[in-house]
């Protein structure tokens, strides 16, 4: 029996060291070995798992690591080194929700039974990825709400966070609580304040609550962040719906002209159908009909030309902002039907709906 415990040792000591060095066929052989003579150690089925998950055999690890979770004592709940390797495979490499669902009640358990910090044996586990992959699913399934409850519970055990404050107050936007999205990005931010993405988000946050003081904080984040990336599209994007909120649409104007301009001196860039869309309702505003139009014109010509490619259907259906545009300026050709100017844009919108 002593020979063969040191046999296992050393087959163990041998697999990872060539797992170490990536060699991890030879590391799989030795684990696979081992496993012989101790065929119940969930720590050998463990580094088996991951030697095939690192060789892209993604099912047959998967197989592997639930064999080692319920190999652990039935107190101590599933092996968590091993529940944590099966969740990472079924978020990444998952083909319906079932998987993703899976690996939520996986990280729940972990969590609410406390069992992550019962039987770590082979690696330390910090709760704080287990809560990461956990709102991982929770988003992906559309539970915003119990991701945004465990987030705030992580803010209380790690306070100084940085990154969990932004993730909480990112949710928090999903979840349309506004007010608390802004507590945990000014935090996030204060913690960070070269942290250009917390700062869009807080920005964000200050849009929805609409107060003409919150609006102002919003413009003034985001002109820092403009400062350093002036060309940012979702920046910009957002300054102008402030200045639309604020019904400034001259100023709305400038930036999506900006936006246009940038991206026509771009080679390898298109000018968006939607921002040229944007432009022609600001024009619109501002009554300056040829001018929309004319936006409104450049629009249809570039869908017409896709939709000849792969059809209506195939090109709207990914792109639900593009599709309410198309029906928004389809309505407004039915208004001015009978109007000449309108004519050609008329015929244009027919021609799309008809390809």
């Amino acid at each position: 029996l002593q020979n063969g415990i040191k046999l296992v040792d050393s087959l163990a000591g041998i697999g990872q060291e060539h797992f170490q060095r990536g060699d991890n066929e030879a590391a799989l052989g030795a684990f696979t070995e081992a496993l012989k003579y101790l065929p119940r150690s969930a720590q050998l089925h463990y580094l088996k798992g991951k030697c095939l998950s690192e060789m892209g055999r993604v099912e047959a690890a998967k197989d592997v690591f639930r064999d080692a979770m319920s190999r652990t004592p039935e107190h101590a709940g599933p092996m968590p080194e091993a529940t944590m390797q099966l969740c990472n495979l079924l978020i990444k490499h998952g083909k319906s929700s079932a998987d993703i669902e899976e690996a939520a009640e996986y990280l729940e358990l972990l969590i609410d039974g406390g069992t992550y910090q019962m039987y770590q044996t082979v690696e330390q586990i910090d709760i704080e990825d287990i809560y990461d992959r956990l709102n991982i699913c929770l988003e992906r399934l559309g539970r915003y709400d119990d991701s945004l409850d465990r987030l705030l519970t992580l803010c209380k055990l790690k306070p100084n966070s940085h990154q969990i404050h932004f993730e909480t107050g990112r949710m928090a936007i999903l979840c349309k609580e506004y007010d608390l999205a802004k507590e945990h990005l000014e935090y996030a931010v204060s913690l960070e304040p070269f942290d250009m993405f917390a700062k869009y988000h807080l920005a964000l946050a200050l849009f929805y609550l609409h107060d003409a003081h919150s609006l102002n904080q919003a413009k003034a984040y985001l002109a820092q962040i403009l400062q350093s990336k002036p060309n940012d599209d979702k920046c910009q994007s957002l300054m102008a719906k402030i200045y639309i909120q604020e019904n400034e649409w001259t100023q709305a104007l400038a930036i999506y002209q900006e936006m246009k301009s940038h991206k026509s001196s771009s080679a390898s860039t298109q000018v968006a159908p939607y921002l040229q869309y944007q432009i022609g309702v600001a024009y619109e505003h501002l009554d300056r009909e040829s001018e929309c139009i004319a936006a409104f014109e450049d629009v249809a010509q570039t869908w017409l030309q896709y939709v000849k490619q792969i059809g209506f259907d195939k090109y709207f259906f990914n792109r639900p902002k593009e599709a309410k545009a198309f029906q928004k300026i389809q309505a407004r050709c039915e208004q001015h039907l009978l109007e000449p100017h309108w004519k050609h844009l008329n015929e244009l919108i027919l021609s799309i709906g008809m390809a």
